[in-house]
């Protein structure tokens, strides 16, 4: 779900609470499909260079903030954007995640 849907940012909340202020150190280098709809290897495969990191990300450390934890496609998309413009990654942090066995996620249709 997105800011326009939600009219907030939970990352944004996160991180102030945490008592840090967020940086956007990442841009989308091309489109994905939606996440929702795909498998646990689908979702690596859909996740594959989607981030490139801006140049103020060189040099820096970061943890990386998530809401919700899947799979770990995003998260590993989005250090490994990081990690090649420079940044060094010391970690992620999540407010929750989805205990769900993800040999396939993807959504059956009930056929009777």
């Amino acid at each position: 779900m997105s800011f326009r849907q939600r009219g907030y940012s939970p990352i944004g909340m996160l991180a102030t609470a945490a008592g840090v202020r967020p940086q956007k150190l990442l841009t989308i280098s091309r489109r994905r499909a939606d996440q929702s709809q795909l498998g646990r290897m689908e979702r690596f495969r859909n996740m594959k260079g989607v981030y490139t990191a801006k140049p103020a990300a060189k040099g820096t450390r970061v943890i990386l903030v998530d809401d919700v934890l899947t799979t770990g496609a995003t998260l590993l998309e989005c250090a490994r954007a990081l990690r090649a413009g420079g940044a060094e990654v010391l970690g992620t942090a999540v407010l929750a995640y989805t205990p769900k066995n993800f040999q396939d996620t993807r959504r059956q249709k009930c056929v009777t």
